[in-house]
């Protein structure tokens, strides 16, 4: 009730109002960049507006009158509205149609190029279609590589902006519903063409979930408008070691007020990694090492995946329409790791080896439903929405660890067996509505509010067996088995106001409150926890523009992660037998202050300065026990004091010519990281470089020619854990063919086999240094063709957005 009786105590008394509409084509279409006048009736031109990407303008806080309304736009005639009352009852909506000039139909070719980043006080927007560096043959994920300061680890399946991992990725407002290499398939098999916008939120308004500590991005997809069938095909073969494929179909229908969307991808991705690990063992910081280990693995994957997705949308009325969207993902992914295990004393003497062999499974059924509803009020610009989802994850997981042990003489060891039943189910459910209000406090003035309430409950039953030699049968492993069930329930409610202070100012505030409620229950041990906690999320914004040529922008935002639902599982899954992974009971969610400057120069050159302090950071620790020959190493998580970052950031994109079109950035990170109770060291502080260059070179004839590079230096990455330097170049070539149709795209990532991902680890245990040479050096063919005439709209957004990311299959 409050959030409904809040706008009309701001509105209060005025004697303004608004008069807003849209500016279309006489073929129907949007007319985008158009520029409106608005004209006293005596001819006075008292505002000036440019349309959006839908064809829409809006002035408001225009005093009590009679106005008329002038458009013009390159390529077509300019055109002149009647006269319209502004009293204290808003006007309609203004419907204006432009005609194309006779001489440019008949003489020229008129391109108007519009910019494909906009810089907005709370996101950057790339416009996909306008970007000189997509081609319909790209995936979705290679138009996300291409976007400022988004990058994509292979080995860990994440996600980063600005080098920060954590990011959140919705598609049309809403979570993808897949996650690690899950979402990296789907986005391979998702059309560059199927893009309309991407989203670039390092500091989310308070409308988002607050969790997700480096930011949001959120891919809206086209969706048609044009009566009859719109679709695409993609087909990808991937040539490297093995032989892989990504393909996608694509399908639009509309008809009248019904629309619907179906899409379906299948991706194998079948491929391998190779990895060495040396590790140093000894009883405490300043005494020598008694032992080292050679660990060389060689894993080979062999997931394939299915996504279809379905969407329906009606247009009920005018002013209602409703949607349902259902998601599914149906992977079958089966790995196996092997290699030698060679322990040496501190003298470099053989002391014992160990043949190892690991494999797993971990198929994944996913389905989710969306229902969603909005309702425009009133012509005044007043609308609510509601979104309604439920999720359901299962993967009925196992693995096995076989290790043959002998000491330097030959003579066998007892070895070690274990197999595992590792099945897991995760059900969500969510509700979210917001509503927004213009308010009687000058142009641009506006109001969002809204609520939201999800509950979770994961379910994670490992029955573990180990092989008893003695009595040659295998025998329940107590100190593996677990049965872990964890419930969340988290309500929240947002208020944001924004506001036009002026023709160069313009402010955002905003505040968010989210109540957690969550429950632990370990079963086979009997250690259960339970937290119950309300905090407060502020957002501020503002903007200065001087000129056409000068943005500023400063914010402020504070957010939070929560631990992934697996990470809060005290489960142990074992790598070998001297490595484990295991989860963290005992960790608490991370807070993030994030401050943020940036400055754009023409929408050229943009610099940004980001001062990020984490407060109860958790991070990735690797400690280990044991002794003698039986050391091994336990990799987990852990909520540390603080960790503070700063980043500094240029980003330069423009046709140096023609035929010629550049996407650079170069970024220091300066990384501070503070664990006295652990480490014996107050601080463990470095400077990081990066660099990520994109090129396009068009050739003409339908022609075109990528070159991409990315280099980043060591980093840090968790209490002693250092990341080691890595980069690649990668090149491809692309063609138009079948009139525009159709596009043929050859790349060859990573050309030259330089990328080698790996860490060095230290606590007082041990040393630790891991080098991989994942698979990225390969050659990928891909055909796209479009077909159906497209008219396109933007969607809008859903619910089930920060429990989405955390399931992590």
């Amino acid at each position: 009730m409050l959030f409904l009786l809040l706008p009309g105590l701001l509105a209060g008394q005025s004697t303004t109002g608004r008069i807003s509409g849209v500016v279309r084509s006489k073929d129907g279409l949007a007319v985008e960049a158009a520029t409106v006048l608005l004209h006293r009736k005596d001819s006075v031109v008292v505002r000036t507006a440019v349309t959006n990407a839908l064809g829409g303008f809006s002035f408001g806080g225009v005093a009590f009158g009679q106005y008329f309304i002038s458009v013009s736009s390159v390529g077509y005639a300019g055109i002149s509205g009647g006269l319209v009352e502004v009293g204290a009852s808003t006007p309609e909506a203004q419907e204006l149609v432009l005609t194309h000039t006779a001489r440019d139909l008949r003489e020229a070719s008129v391109v108007s190029e519009k910019p494909f980043l906009q810089w907005k006080m709370d996101r950057l927007v790339v416009d996909v279609g306008a970007s000189p560096f997509v081609t319909p043959g790209l995936s979705a994920l290679d138009v996300l590589e291409r976007s400022p300061g988004i990058s994509i680890d292979p080995m860990t399946s994440l996600i980063s902006l600005n080098s920060r991992p954590g990011t959140v990725v919705y598609i049309n407002g809403r979570h993808s519903y897949l996650s690690g290499q899950d979402l990296l398939n789907y986005l391979r098999g998702l059309p560059a063409g199927s893009l309309d916008l991407i989203e670039i939120m390092s500091q989310p308004p308070a409308k988002y979930d607050a969790a997700g500590s480096a930011g949001v991005i959120n891919i809206i997809l086209k969706k048609n408008q044009a009566d009859g069938v719109y679709g695409s095909v993609t087909a990808s073969g991937l040539y490297g070691f093995y032989f892989r494929t990504r393909d996608n179909l694509l399908l639009d229908w509309r008809k009248d007020k019904v629309n619907i969307n179906f899409s379906y991808g299948v991706t194998d991705n079948k491929g391998f990694a190779d990895q060495h690990i040396l590790s140093w063992f000894r009883t405490g910081y300043g005494v020598p090492f008694s032992q080292y280990q050679d660990f060389a693995t060689s894993t080979i994957t062999t997931p394939v995946s299915h996504t279809p997705v379905l969407s329906v949308d009606y247009q009920a009325s005018k002013n209602t329409s409703l949607g349902a969207n259902l998601t599914g993902l149906f992977t079958s992914s089966h790995s196996v790791t092997d290699g030698p295990i060679l322990l040496y004393d501190s003298l470099g003497r053989l002391v014992q080896h160990t043949d190892f062999i690991s494999g797993a499974k971990n198929p994944v059924a996913h389905y989710g439903i969306n229902l969603n509803l909005q309702q425009k009020l009133d012509k005044k610009g007043r609308e609510i929405s509601a979104d309604a989802d439920y999720l359901y994850y299962h993967s009925p997981g196992s693995q096995y660890s076989d290790n043959y042990s002998y000491l330097s003489d030959g003579s066998a060891l007892a070895p070690y067996l274990v197999n595992g039943d590792i099945p897991s189910q995760v059900d969500i459910y969510a509700f979210k509505t917001d509503y927004d209000q213009p308010l009687r406090l000058g142009e641009g003035a506006k109001l969002e509010a809204g609520l939201k309430t999800s509950y979770v409950r994961t379910n994670n039953d490992a029955q573990y067996t180990q092989y008893d030699t003695t009595q040659g049968k295998w025998q329940p492993d107590a100190g593996l088995t677990n049965h872990f069930i964890y419930t969340e329930n988290i309500n929240a409610a947002y208020l944001t106001v924004s506001k036009e202070l002026s023709k160069k100012w313009s402010a955002e505030v905003g505040v968010r409150g989210e109540q957690t409620i969550s429950k632990g229950d370990e079963q086979v041990q009997g250690s259960r926890f339970s937290r119950n906690y309300f905090r407060l999320f502020p957002t501020a914004y503002i903007k200065y523009t001087p000129n056409g040529r000068h943005d500023f922008n400063l914010s402020y935002g504070r957010r939070l992660d929560r631990p992934n639902y697996q990470d809060l599982n005290p489960f142990r899954f074992v790598l070998n037998q001297f490595s484990v992974r295991e989860g963290n009971p005992a960790l608490q969610p991370e807070y993030v202050n994030n401050f943020e400057l940036s400055y754009n120069y023409k929408g050229d050159i943009t610099v940004w300065l980001d001062y990020i302090k984490f407060d109860n950071l958790f991070a990735r620790v690797v400690k280990s026990e044991g002794q003698g020959n039986d050391w091994i190493t336990i990799q987990t998580k852990k909520n540390v004091a603080f960790r503070r970052n700063i980043f500094l950031f240029v980003f330069y994109h423009k046709a140096l010519a023609k035929w010629w079109n550049v996407n650079w950035l170069t970024g220091l990170i300066n990384a501070r990281l503070s664990d006295p109770a652990n480490t014996g060291d107050a601080i463990d502080q470095i400077t990081v470089f990066r660099l990520q260059m994109g090129n396009q070179f068009s050739l003409g004839g339908g022609w075109s020619v990528d070159l991409r590079g990315d280099y980043v230096t060591r980093r840090l990455e968790g209490i002693r854990i250092y990341a080691l330097p890595s980069g690649s170049i990668s090149a491809g070539v692309n063609k138009k063919v079948l009139k525009n149709k159709g596009t043929l795209t050859a790349f060859v990532n990573d050309i030259f086999d330089q990328f080698r991902p790996g860490q060095t680890s230290e606590a007082a245990g041990f040393f630790m240094k891991t080098t991989n040479h994942p698979e990225t050096r390969y050659l990928t063919l891909t055909f796209n063709y479009r077909f159906g005439k497209q008219k396109q709209q933007r969607q809008w957004s859903a619910g089930a957005d920060d429990e989405q990311r955390r399931v992590n299959f």
